[in-house]
């Protein structure tokens, strides 16, 4: 990541509404132009890049979540 650059993870879109929801009337095609070409911001995405390796507690999760929903099963309740 190159720390000079500037950038968001909103979208034009999700920044257009904001905007509507103060009173700024404002398409997301202007947004974008706005960001990208005027302020030089870019759009990034989280995105997993390396490994988190071994949790130690894994398996303990797992077990749980399972009995989790086995009682919720048991009772009715679906998921």
């Amino acid at each position: 990541m190159n720390p000079d650059q500037l950038w968001t993870n909103r979208s034009p879109r999700d920044l257009a509404s904001v905007l509507s929801e103060q009173g700024i009337s404002v398409r997301p095609n202007a947004v974008h132009r706005l960001l990208r070409v005027e302020l030089g911001l870019g759009r990034r995405q989280a995105s997993k890049d390396r490994p988190l390796g071994d949790c130690p507690d894994s398996v303990s999760q797992v077990k749980r979540i399972d009995e989790l929903r086995r009682h919720f099963t048991c009772w009715g309740h679906s998921g």
